[in-house]
């Protein structure tokens, strides 16, 4: 990669207090758990790229309430260096059918007090640390 990536995740929480997450089928951090995400297209705006990722991903049409936070992130992961500058939104569901899209090998509703730091993706943890 010769520029940073543009990236955008979504924290996307129902009423029990949980937040919707992913395990990640495919490198960086391939089988960590993450939240829906992925890459910004070329001519797409933030929101839309956020909701389009939480579609594929997880089946779920979401509605974006507002930016939360944004990250210059450079991490390792098998010896190869990934640089991104990811924007975290937050998102409410409004309809859908929970599914795996095929980035992801599974999609779960989780309470953040049970997620161990250690299967998440590093990618993201400054963002939901404060649910922790």
């Amino acid at each position: 990669m010769k520029y940073p990536g543009i990236s955008v995740v979504t924290i996307v929480s129902n009423n029990k207090g949980e937040i919707l997450m992913v395990k990640r089928r495919k490198p960086p951090f391939a089988n960590r758990w993450s939240l829906p995400g992925g890459h910004l297209e070329f001519g797409e705006d933030l929101e839309n790229a956020a909701k389009r990722e939480v579609l594929e991903e997880t089946g779920l049409i979401v509605e974006i309430i507002r930016l939360i936070d944004f990250k210059n992130k450079i991490m390792m992961d098998n010896g190869k260096m990934y640089h991104y500058i990811i924007f975290c939104f937050e998102g409410k569901a409004k309809s859908g059918k929970l599914s795996s899209g095929d980035d992801v090998k599974e999609v779960a509703w989780v309470n953040p007090k049970n997620i161990e730091i250690s299967q998440l993706s590093p990618a993201i943890i400054d963002f939901i640390k404060h649910l922790i």
